[in-house]
């Protein structure tokens, strides 16, 4: 998916946040925006479970995302 600023993917982004922040009462949740890279760290109490990164903020976030949903069976 294309990352550009434009309407549609300002519109993905922030549903994705959202969906990430529904999350956030049993999962530490840290997201890094870089330049060139995005970070999303997932922890629970303390230890680190998983960490998704690459150059696009999208599929960084929809990969953390898939990620919880696959733990939770969602």
């Amino acid at each position: 998916m294309d990352d550009h600023l434009n309407m549609e993917a300002i519109t993905r982004y922030k549903h994705l946040i959202y969906q990430l922040y529904r999350y956030s009462d049993r999962y530490e949740i840290s997201i890094q925006l870089w330049p060139d890279q995005y970070t999303v760290y997932i922890a629970k109490d303390g230890i680190d479970l998983d960490s998704f990164g690459s150059d696009g903020v999208i599929d960084t976030l929809e990969r953390a995302l898939n990620y919880l949903r696959q733990i939770n069976k969602q």
